[in-house]
């Protein structure tokens, strides 16, 4: 196999953060297409962009869906997106000390680079895994301690960088959303967020801003954070507002 060339955009969010909503904007701003998400790898037409979705959930059937179809051509850029998963995880790169257990570049040459975050109100998050996970059961979604400790991380990580956004700006701050494109891409937004399609909502309403269950929220959960001093203030250092529980 020849070396493959590329641009590689990773995506890392938690699950139910909008993030796919969150790929099709920035397809559509790249390329002017959507993906529908309904293979697991999918071309843009003939844009030469490539999205390969919840990279960090294949097994081997996945890379060697990859190998096939890169044998027969090369993507200009590649949009990967992993889900629930440490802010420093990637499925490239086995030189760096951040890699996950199935890491893969053979044959792989990135040329240039970009890591880009979501984050969504917590509560509101939290309540949406736990309703997905009513509504179907085999997605597995954790709404306790990892979802806590992985949502600081997203928190910090949006503190101190400018790779982050949060959902709540793509829906309501159009200069932010701008500014963000410009800032990672070096574009300019011509499609909003609120112009791309939709996709499944864990909720049965277009209320993508309050999601927000007391009722559904286990006790154990709840006793976590209360004790959860970090979390409240970084709930605060994000603009959010603490809900009493």
């Amino acid at each position: 196999m020849n070396t493959e060339k590329f641009d590689l955009i990773e995506v890392l969010s938690l699950k139910r953060s909008g993030h796919h909503a969150f790929i099709k904007w920035i397809c559509k701003n790249i390329c002017g297409l959507e993906p529908n998400f309904g293979f697991k790898l999918e071309f843009l037409s003939d844009s030469g962009v490539w999205v390969w979705n919840d990279v960090n959930r294949y097994n081997k059937l996945g890379v060697d869906l990859y190998n096939k179809a890169i044998n027969n051509n090369t993507p200009n850029t590649l949009i990967v997106n992993y889900e629930d998963e440490t802010v420093d995880y990637t499925f490239f790169h086995k030189t760096k000390k951040y890699h996950g257990p199935k890491n893969y570049n053979e044959n792989s040459q990135i040329l240039k680079s970009k890591r880009v975050y979501i984050i969504r109100d917590f509560y509101n998050c939290i309540t949406s895994r736990i309703k997905h996970e009513e509504n179907y059961l085999h997605t597995l979604n954790d709404f306790g301690e990892k979802y806590i400790r992985l949502w600081k991380e997203y928190a910090i990580n949006y503190l101190r960088n400018d790779n982050s956004i949060k959902f709540e700006d793509l829906l309501t701050n159009r200069k932010e959303s701008n500014r963000f494109l410009t800032l990672n891409f070096g574009i300019t937004e011509y499609c909003d967020f609120n112009n791309i399609s939709k996709t499944k909502s864990s909720f049965n309403n277009g209320d993508y801003l309050n999601r927000f269950d007391i009722n559904i929220i286990p006790e154990e959960t709840k006793n976590l954070i209360r004790k959860d001093n970090e979390l409240h203030y970084l709930i605060g250092a994000l603009g959010y507002e603490y809900k009493e529980i």
